[in-house]
């Protein structure tokens, strides 16, 4: 073996074993600071349900990334009260520290997949192009809007982010289920490619919901 072909091996070695560093590292962070919080909630808060749901959602991804365990009626549950809390519970104290730390799960998730070497499950995929494309469309938006845009654009980006490491969550669970014969997810994204460019005006621009037109007519 030649020592240039020895270094292309140690160079792909490396990269799976830090594309594996970095994928264990975002859920680590993710299911640490949760923890945390919850735990927190929960001592200072005991007749509330909050630190409860954080602390159901960790335990039953605890079990075990892509295992059959993880997915079950009772991780279906803790998983669904979470979800409900993070992005609808009127408390956003508590709920914000949630979120926010999806957000920078989100981050760490991204670089993963910009990394990844095996194939990105559908969900995440899907959620890791639309982050890309409106990371690049965004400078163009503020371009046109006097850098108005700016906040929004932000915005929705953070929220993405969020939504990665629960993307990745639907994956696994939906990699146990396509190993069964069911494959739920693989073919329910739209592809990115087909995407109006950043300067085409919206379809329905200047014309009412059929809502706006009852009202109209009334």
């Amino acid at each position: 073996m030649t020592m240039k072909n020895l270094i292309k091996i140690l160079a792909v070695f490396l990269a799976l074993v830090l594309q594996a560093q970095i994928s264990t590292a975002s859920d680590n962070i993710l299911l640490h600071q949760l923890n945390q919080i919850g735990k927190f909630e929960l001592s200072h808060n005991a007749e509330e349900d909050k630190g409860g749901k954080i602390r159901d959602f960790v335990q039953t991804q605890q079990k075990g990334s892509g295992q059959a365990e993880s997915f079950s009626p009772e991780s279906l549950a803790a998983f669904e009260k979470f979800f409900l809390f993070v992005f609808t519970d009127e408390d956003r104290e508590v709920s914000a520290k949630a979120l926010k730390a999806l957000q920078i799960a989100g981050q760490f998730d991204y670089k993963q997949l910009e990394l990844a070497t095996s194939t990105v499950g559908p969900f995440a995929g899907h959620v890791k192009e639309a982050i890309k494309i409106n990371k690049e469309r965004s400078a163009y938006y503020a371009s046109r809007t006097g850098n108005k845009s700016k906040k929004l654009s932000k915005l929705y980006t953070g929220l993405e982010y969020s939504i990665l490491p629960i993307a990745r969550i639907f994956d696994r669970w939906a990699a146990w289920l396509m190993k069964k014969g069911i494959p739920v997810m693989a073919n329910d994204f739209v592809m990115m490619n087909y995407l109006p460019t950043p300067d085409a005006c919206p379809v329905r621009m200047g014309r009412l919901s059929p809502d706006g037109i009852k009202q109209y007519l009334a």
